[in-house]
């Protein structure tokens, strides 16, 4: 007999979609707020880092977004499986590039830290609100009583 719960992908990604939704524009607006900031304080170059540190919390964000719609259909394990390998590649891609940055160019890296830093943590906030007001759990695991 076919369950009536929807298949664990299609509510996962329903689910992310409803987080994604409500937490990017607080995200958003914390990472254009420090670019208009930093333009009104130390003007256009200090404004481009800034920009440039929301650009990489998009990436960052954004590759676990792509991951989770490509293993969406995937077990809950290999997903996270999936998630713990990004992270740490991420953080190393990441740290790689601003050394690279900060030895080669005049990017004003105090701007790129504090936008990622404010982007980061309001987006973090937003999610974490997100998923408390939907109160639903992302990872659904099979029931232990059907084998």
């Amino acid at each position: 007999m076919a369950s009536k719960q929807p298949q664990r992908g299609i509510r996962a990604e329903h689910l992310l979609g409803t987080l994604i939704r409500r937490s990017t524009p607080w995200a958003g607006a914390a990472g254009a707020l420090c670019v208009v900031i930093y333009l009104i304080l130390d003007g256009l170059g200090t404004a481009l880092a800034a920009a440039f540190g929301v650009g990489l919390v998009v990436f960052f964000f954004g590759v676990d977004l792509l991951i989770l719609r490509l293993t969406r259909n995937a077990s809950p394990g290999v997903t996270v499986g999936a998630l713990l390998v990004d992270y740490p590649l991420k953080v190393v891609l990441i740290a790689a590039l601003l050394w690279a940055i900060s030895t080669s160019s005049d990017l004003d890296l105090h701007a790129t830290a504090v936008t990622v830093v404010v982007t980061t943590v309001v987006g973090a906030i937003g999610v974490t609100v997100a998923a408390l007001r939907v109160r639903s759990f992302y990872f659904d695991f099979p029931d232990a009583g059907n084998g």
